[in-house]
């Protein structure tokens, strides 16, 4: 797992930026499977979905002390509760 630092990012939501900079901390690495996950496109695309660990709604907390990368189906399991 990569080692995070606390870091805030810009309160614009839909910008991008909590994703750009989580899957960037995670090197497009899914956190639970291990997953490297890039398009293979001229220019990479990163097929990982960024997640709060806590949800924004109910923290408001951007830091990627609070973010995860994680594969899209492991995503929707977490948010589940799944694991």
């Amino acid at each position: 797992m990569a080692r995070l630092q606390r870091q805030w990012l810009p309160e614009q939501r839909g910008c991008g930026v909590f994703k750009r900079v989580g899957l960037e901390a995670y090197e497009y690495t899914c956190a639970v499977s291990g997953l490297k996950l890039l398009s293979t496109h001229s220019s990479p695309v990163p097929l990982l979905d960024a997640c709060h660990i806590v949800p924004w709604a109910v923290s408001h907390d951007d830091t990627m002390s609070n973010g995860l990368a994680l594969c899209p189906n492991l995503h929707r399991a977490f948010n589940r509760h799944l694991f």
